[in-house]
């Protein structure tokens, strides 16, 4: 793993090919947590059923995705900073979560809404953006941490040892 591959909290870089490998592995790990919407709902005071729906959306649903112009049923293809705000959304720990954690949730939560009243993914997508725009959220907290090299054999996630 290089030194660019690695964030000043000790996680990776979100871009690199270790982040992609982790953002697979912890998605299932997403998919088979029982328990991770309570804590969710209970670390942000939102009710369990709306943390579920999220979860079904983000996680476990297929949706109709158009790629190089074919319409495939797919799931979402798994994403590091969404895992990572997950993990801290669910965490044991919720000073950890962050704003734009938060941001992901609402989003989510905009574009289900978007969806029922008869847009497409793709333009419930757009729409939920202008109100609570997770990705340039993200970009924002990300571009503040700093590579810090002798950190660069360490991954600090609490739960990473339950992928293997």
């Amino acid at each position: 793993m290089s030194t660019n591959e690695i964030i000043a909290c000790g996680a990776l870089n979100q871009y690199s090919s270790e982040a992609n490998k982790h953002a697979e592995l912890y998605y299932e790990t997403i998919r088979n947590d029982k328990f991770d919407c309570f804590r969710i709902a209970r670390n942000t005071k939102r009710s369990e059923n709306q943390i579920l729906l999220i979860k079904n959306y983000l996680f476990i649903d297929r949706h109709y995705i158009n790629i190089d112009d074919k319409l495939e049923y797919i799931r979402f293809k798994p994403d590091f900073m969404i895992a990572c705000s997950w993990q801290r959304l669910s965490s044991h720990y919720p000073e950890s979560i962050k704003e734009h954690d938060l941001i992901l949730l609402e989003h989510e939560n905009l574009e289900i809404t978007y969806i029922l009243e008869g847009y497409s993914q793709f333009d419930a997508h757009l729409k939920a953006n202008s109100l609570a725009n997770y990705q340039k959220a993200c970009c924002e907290y990300y571009k503040t941490l700093k590579i810090r090299p002798e950190k660069s054999k360490r991954i600090s996630f609490k739960r990473y040892h339950h992928f293997y």
